[in-house]
């Protein structure tokens, strides 16, 4: 019987050592992750903690690099209001939401007065609108692509102050997302885009899931370990 870790030859759990096998399920887990496979990692910190650090690495680089390769892809789902748009033929999957909220320094003075309406007050107002519907849009559109949805439909988006006079800006935005099986035919143009945004959605998706198991495995409590 093998009584020492394959990954890094400390002894298990016995009279002169505390180290516990981490459960087969976790094992086979974190191989299916690993450029480094191995046959078994024991509860010491230069074993499956300095593993989970170093496949953490990867994985916020792989993160990085599929955000900013889906940034540009984000307007290629569609976003529209109305409750049955023209010619759609889909099927409904779930309510989305997102929200928003930016600090504004601004909004106890275009609460009191209109000055400078036309402005560069108004302007830097409206930039904080825009800003806020954004983030709220691209929320609703990854929310929607983890459902398997590829558009959303009867969007409703509302605006209000938070936080008394600290000036705080709350934008909330929430759609119904749907699966459209004639897409191409309603918008053509964005077929190849919202393809490549759904497929780096889901690889983003299974990155983050695999960032959250490490940092919780880094725990090491009783739940991931042999007795």
């Amino acid at each position: 019987m093998n009584d020492k870790c394959p990954n890094c030859d400390k002894k298990y759990k016995g009279l002169l050592s505390s180290n516990r096998k981490l459960k087969k399920e976790y094992v086979d887990k974190i191989n299916t992750i690993s450029q480094k496979p191995k046959d078994g990692f024991c509860s010491s910190v230069d074993c499956i903690i300095s593993v989970a650090d170093d496949i953490t690495i990867r994985l916020n680089g792989t993160a990085a690099t599929l955000r900013i390769k889906i940034e540009p892809l984000f307007t290629s789902m569609p976003i529209v209001t109305a409750q049955h748009p023209l010619r759609w033929e889909y099927k409904t999957i779930s309510i989305v939401s997102g929200q928003s909220v930016t600090g504004t320094g601004i909004f106890s003075e275009i609460g009191s007065s209109f000055v400078d309406f036309f402005g560069g007050q108004s302007n830097q107002f409206a930039k904080k609108l825009k800003d806020g519907e954004d983030i709220c849009k691209n929320q609703l559109r990854i929310n929607a692509a983890k459902l398997g949805a590829n558009a959303i439909i009867a969007t409703d988006i509302d605006y209000s102050e938070v936080g008394g006079a600290k000036g705080m800006l709350m934008v909330c935005m929430s759609g119904t997302a749907v699966y459209v099986s004639n897409l191409t035919e309603v918008y053509p143009e964005i077929e190849a885009e919202l393809n490549e945004f759904l497929i780096l959605s889901k690889e983003l998706e299974k990155v983050s899931t695999d960032l959250n198991f490490l940092s919780n495995l880094k725990s090491l409590s009783d739940k991931y370990l042999e007795a």
